[in-house]
């Protein structure tokens, strides 16, 4: 071998160490790079509950101590408690220790009616990773403001979110929740009904839907949501249940956002935009493949600025079961000739479809629908 040669393989040699040094340090901090992310959750959570008089007050829901009454321990105030739903707490402050025992898997209700919880800053070391159900964990927290200590949760796992924030009245900011990976969820059934104060929902912008299957109330009675452009790329085309998603969002007056959404495993569409009164123009409707739907009853019910309804005149509504009060209390609408070759030969019940007869032109335009299927008894 010449020397030439056997430099070259030296070089080589120390090339291939070099390179296992470099992976090894790789290695070594990427690994600690994750030790520090599992270690910011903690086996011990501090809540603070506030209370302006001693009195046995809610602390946690009652059916989140019966899903982790083995999982969880208490310190309040420095005694130890098993996890309970009620407490005496004293005026002012009480601290409540969470000591977890055993990894949680079920948050449902975790925190329902607990309006005394004033600072959960430590929930951002819960580890939420092997959870699967958040339905209604802050349902009927009024007072609840501030969720940014949710920002780094990890769903990943969670299939129900189903009123999860239902009647948080004084909820205004979500941003929190921009990151979050609800992929897996499957339903998100009343999520932030009733939150009366949330006006911007731009954070829900790129959230991924795709196995979503009931969106019903999901807004409902956000009487202050003006602006659903976040919902544009909304993946929905699992979905079979859209009742009342937007029902009582009097504010809402454009719908084009949702215009392109894939809504043909839809059946349930009752109550969708009820009591919408800004909404004016349908006309991002037009196109929407309707035709598994079998329930519209009250769809556009008290939607009192709505005068056109061309749009829906090429919908295939020939699934659908359930009409009454479709258009119930859509004072402004006079002509419903668009409808006239609707096919609601399955139709059972039509009770009060539409209202305001007196204003109603070419009523006699529906005289061609098929009505052998109705049932009498549900409209006396």
């Amino acid at each position: 071998m010449n020397l030439f040669i056997l430099l070259k393989l030296i070089d080589y040699v120390y090339f291939i160490s070099m390179c296992q040094n470099i992976l090894y340090f790789i290695q070594i901090f990427c690994e600690k790079i994750n030790y520090s992310i599992v270690n910011k959750c903690k086996n011990e959570i501090n809540l603070i509950y506030n209370t302006e008089e001693d009195g046995e007050l809610p602390i946690f829901g009652d059916e989140f101590v019966k899903n982790n009454i083995n999982n969880i321990e208490l310190n309040i105030n420095d005694d130890k408690s098993k996890l309970v739903s009620k407490y005496k707490l004293k005026k002012g402050d009480n601290n409540i220790k969470m000591i977890i025992k055993n990894k949680i898997k079920d948050l449902q209700h975790m925190f329902d009616s607990c309006n005394n919880l004033k600072n959960l800053e430590e929930l951002k070391y819960l580890n939420t990773k092997y959870c699967t159900n958040f339905s209604y964990l802050f349902n009927n927290c009024k007072e609840l403001k501030d969720i940014k200590p949710l920002e780094n949760w990890n769903v990943s796992n969670g299939t129900d979110f189903q009123g999860m924030f239902y009647n948080c009245s004084s909820l205004k900011d979500i941003k929190p929740l921009e990151n979050w990976n609800v992929s897996n969820g499957i339903n998100f059934l009343n999520m932030f009904s009733h939150c009366s104060s949330l006006n911007d929902i731009k954070s829900l912008d790129n959230w991924n839907l795709l196995n979503g299957n009931d969106f019903s109330y999901m807004f409902s009675s956000c009487l202050t949501l003006n602006d659903i452009k976040s919902l544009e790329k909304w993946n929905v085309s699992n979905a079979t249940k859209f009742s009342g998603m937007f029902q009582g969002c009097s504010l809402l007056n454009d719908f084009k956002p949702i215009e392109k959404w894939n809504v043909s495993n839809g059946k349930d569409f009752s109550n969708m935009f009820l009591c919408c009164s800004s909404m004016n123009d349908i006309k991002p409707l037009e196109n929407w493949n309707i035709s598994n739907g079998t329930n519209f009853s009250g769809m556009f019910y008290g939607c009192s600025s709505l005068k056109d309804i061309q749009p829906l005149e090429n919908w295939n509504i020939s699934n659908g079961t359930h009409f009454s009060k479709m258009f119930f209390g859509c004072s402004s609408l006079e002509d419903i000739r668009p409808l006239e070759n609707w096919d609601v030969s399955n139709g059972t019940k039509f009770l009060n479809m539409f209202t305001n007869f007196s204003l109603l032109n070419n009523f006699k335009s529906l005289e061609k629908w098929n009505l052998k299927k109705i049932d009498y008894e549900s409209i006396h």
